[in-house]
């Protein structure tokens, strides 16, 4: 049972945990680090995208008018989904995209 799957069984409705992101991109840790120390309810994800991997900053949750980006392995920014400016994502992206691990969620 994965800490996600824990949370919901146990009727939580937040779950925060702390994760080595020694692994991953600058650029999560960043997110993370920023998120903990505001008041924005936004989550932090991990896919595999055409064999390499990806991650995804969600602030949909905190509201609609937020920009959540998707970043490749060296924080370049692949596209991004809501905001103002709507999406920059192919609607195809996010078939392609596997492997979810929840990194990081208030």
């Amino acid at each position: 049972m994965t800490i996600l799957s824990a949370c919901l069984a146990w009727g939580i409705a937040s779950c925060t945990w702390d994760i080595p992101l020694e692994s991953s991109a600058p650029c999560v840790a960043d997110a993370i680090n920023g998120i903990k120390q505001s008041d924005f309810n936004a989550s932090v994800w991990q896919y595999r995208l055409h064999g390499g991997t990806v991650y995804f900053i969600d602030y949909r949750q905190q509201c609609c008018d937020f920009e959540s980006t998707l970043y490749d392995a060296n924080c370049k920014v692949i596209c991004a989904f809501g905001g103002w400016s709507g999406s920059s994502c192919p609607d195809s992206i996010w078939n392609d995209l596997t492997d979810a691990k929840l990194l990081y969620a208030p």
